[in-house]
């Protein structure tokens, strides 16, 4: 990551070694720019935790079976995956379409289909049935949950 955010520096130093020190600010931020973008470019991948931490917090704030959880923490990522493609896909199929409110319509679609996943990922829980508390298997895993 440290390579990437120092390319920027190194575009904005070729810039500012080719131009001079008229160009100083501009490949100053130019810089600056392209090494934020990277770091966030890459750190964009950790988005994802909130829904990663939502799961953990439904699995083991309910009293489920101990194959149930392992069901809930196998789906969440596989839904976070498939929620990002839909993202995506839609923001492509409606990028022409919004013209000069594509930054509206980006964070529109975004934002639904986050809370999507996170109401997709509630009723994925919320469906799966509690154990009782005096069944031989809440005995057994009650160290567990």
């Amino acid at each position: 990551m440290l390579m990437l955010c120092a390319l920027g520096f190194l575009a904005g130093a070729v810039l500012l070694f080719v131009y001079g020190d008229p160009v100083f600010r501009p490949a100053l931020g130019f810089g600056l720019a392209f090494s934020g973008f990277t770091f966030l470019s890459v750190l964009f991948p950790l988005a994802d935790w909130p829904l990663r931490l939502l799961a953990l917090l439904l699995v083991f704030s309910r009293r489920l079976r101990v194959a149930d959880k392992l069901a809930v923490l196998a789906l969440a990522p596989m839904l976070g995956l498939f929620s990002n493609a839909a993202r995506i896909f839609f923001i492509v199929l409606l990028a022409a379409a919004a013209g000069d409110n594509y930054r509206l319509m980006h964070e529109s679609v975004g934002i639904v289909l986050f809370f999507g996943t996170l109401a997709a990922l509630w009723w994925l829980d919320a469906g799966l049935p509690e154990r009782q508390a005096g069944s031989p298997e809440a005995q057994i895993n009650s160290a567990i949950s």
